[in-house]
């Protein structure tokens, strides 16, 4: 009871100037409101998360003065407990205190009631705003490709018995779905540092780890590989995995002259993004020193 009475007695020393800040957070609020477009750049930019609350939470302002009141009314309590102020002095005698208590007390109920309203409310409208600044989750399948210079990625002739013993390079497509009508394409290929040696830009079908399916648009499964290169059974004539009728201007791949190339691919498929990826390969005449790293 004389926390309170101590309480009540703050507040009815204090009710114009706390009626007054409250007013004035209200008013600030509805500003804030009218102004949030213009001013939320900044808040976020200047006090992020928090920043965002401000602008976002309509009962932020008003929230602030609330607590900032409740703060000094429980300074003011504890300092005179601390001091002992003796409680029949606090400004009336014990009785006046309790017949205080009792007639402001509905006044009180009524104010707590509305500021938790008010509170809650701007919290639920706050949480709605947020949601709708969020990015919207994005219904396309996650693709990426994956290579290492490192077995399974190349795998030698004794893992390719089936296939004339010829070295395969692979490449992983990574997929969190499965895709369908996947088809892959060499878009491009150029060797560096080579004047005399013309561009191909030409788009051809390149092949997927499949066998008989290798150059069609199929159905494609989580850790699926395609092979953009192949290599004989020695591993000194390297060459870039095309069908056999591919465009002449492919002819010149059959059997890969020593240079460092550069080789786009493009990857699409129903319901996926389309991406456009450049393989960088080293080729020295050997498979002991090939090297290949797909492009950023």
């Amino acid at each position: 009871m004389k926390i309170l009475g101590r309480s009540t007695n703050f507040i009815y020393r204090h009710y114009k100037g706390l009626a007054v800040a409250l007013g004035c957070s209200l008013v600030l609020s509805i500003l804030k409101e009218l102004l949030r477009g213009m001013a939320m750049e900044w808040l976020v930019d200047k006090l992020g998360p928090i920043g965002r609350w401000i602008a976002l939470d309509p009962a932020s302002i008003f929230t602030f003065a609330v607590a900032g009141i409740v703060l000094v009314m429980l300074v003011s309590v504890i300092r005179d407990e601390a001091v002992g102020v003796p409680y029949s002095q606090v400004h009336w005698d014990r009785e006046f205190s309790q017949q205080s208590v009792k007639g402001l007390r509905g006044y009180i109920i009524a104010a707590i009631t509305v500021i938790f309203l008010l509170t809650v409310a701007g919290g639920l409208i706050y949480t709605t705003r947020l949601a709708t600044l969020a990015p919207a989750k994005s219904t396309e399948p996650l693709v990426r490709f994956e290579f290492e210079n490192a077995y399974p990625y190349i795998l030698p002739p004794k893992d390719r018995v089936a296939y004339n013993r010829t070295w395969a390079v692979r490449v992983k497509v990574i997929t969190d779905t499965k895709l369908t009508d996947a088809c892959l394409l060499f878009r491009r290929v150029t060797k560096d540092g080579d004047s005399s040696w013309t561009t191909i830009d030409a788009e051809q079908q390149a092949g997927w780890y499949r066998g008989e399916d290798s150059f069609k648009c199929v159905e494609v499964f989580p850790d699926e590989f395609f092979v953009p290169f192949l290599a004989d059974s020695t591993g000194r004539r390297l060459w870039l995995f095309v069908p056999s009728n591919a465009k002449a201007e492919y002819a010149r791949m059959s059997e890969m002259e020593p240079g460092s190339y550069k080789v786009e691919f493009k990857f699409s498929a129903n319901h996926a993004p389309t991406i456009i990826k450049t393989l960088s390969v080293r080729w020295s005449g050997s498979m002991s020193d090939f090297h290949m790293e797909i492009l950023p």
